[in-house]
């Protein structure tokens, strides 16, 4: 007796096998995808900007939130506790909600970038004053930058070992040029913002003849509320 093969039977059997292996690996392959993009759990702080920021801004605990971060989201040089920022200064003006990093932040000021503006932005009925800064001794050793309160002491010419407050709360608007590269940060005058009665006032002392004077810088911490110019005239 004859037996009869079948093989469209045999060719089904192996399409259906061919189409569960490969529905098996196309499952395999989308869960191995999806666990490899979903960056892995956020469990990092990374400190931000609650809000918006300038330049120059000394950073206190209010300014500062966190975000969770996957670990290999991490921005570079974040910080990720909110005391390693308080105190320090914004290297540049920042958004809300900008992660903090090491080059957004400087320790001190001084080490932020001016970019010099291309005109005054001079106050409604004011002026624009140069005041000469002096040498190393009279500036506080280079320290007084732009945006800065500064008192003015001046010597009795009559007893020099006597020294007054002849200016107090005078605010530094803008630098003047360096003298040379090898006074770096040693400004040769500072632009102040007046009145005209008070650029007459300032412009009287800086020109007398029998004047010496030194600069003394405050706090930045005496700076809010906003310190109230005083000039004593000369008599």
């Amino acid at each position: 007796m004859t037996v009869e093969s079948h093989p469209r039977k045999s060719n089904r059997l192996l399409m259906l096998l061919g189409l569960v292996l490969g529905v098996i690996v196309a499952i395999g392959v989308g869960v191995y995808v999806s666990s490899n993009s979903s960056g892995g759990s956020r469990n990092r702080d990374v400190v931000v900007t609650v809000g918006s920021v300038l330049s120059g801004h000394q950073f206190v605990l209010a300014d500062l939130g966190t975000v969770k971060y996957a670990d290999d989201q991490l921005p570079t040089g974040a910080f990720t506790t909110k005391d390693q920022v308080v105190g320090k200064f914004s290297a540049v003006a920042l958004a809300p909600n900008t992660p903090l990093t090491a080059a957004l932040v400087v320790e001190v000021k001084s080490a932020i970038g001016k970019v010099k503006s291309p005109y005054l932005d001079i106050p409604k009925g004011d002026v624009a004053v140069s005041i000469p800064a002096g040498d190393e001794l009279h500036v506080v050793g280079g320290y007084i930058q732009t945006g800065d309160y500064v008192n003015m002491l001046t010597a009795d010419p009559k007893n020099p070992n006597t020294w007054k407050f002849q200016i107090e709360n005078l605010q530094v608007q803008e630098l003047g040029t360096v003298s040379n590269a090898a006074t770096q940060g040693i400004t040769t005058s500072y632009i102040v913002f007046l009145t005209p009665a008070q650029a007459q006032q300032v412009e009287a002392i800086f020109t007398s003849p029998s004047i010496t004077y030194r600069f003394a810088l405050k706090s930045q911490k005496d700076s809010t509320p906003t310190p109230v110019l005083s000039i004593t005239p000369l008599q």
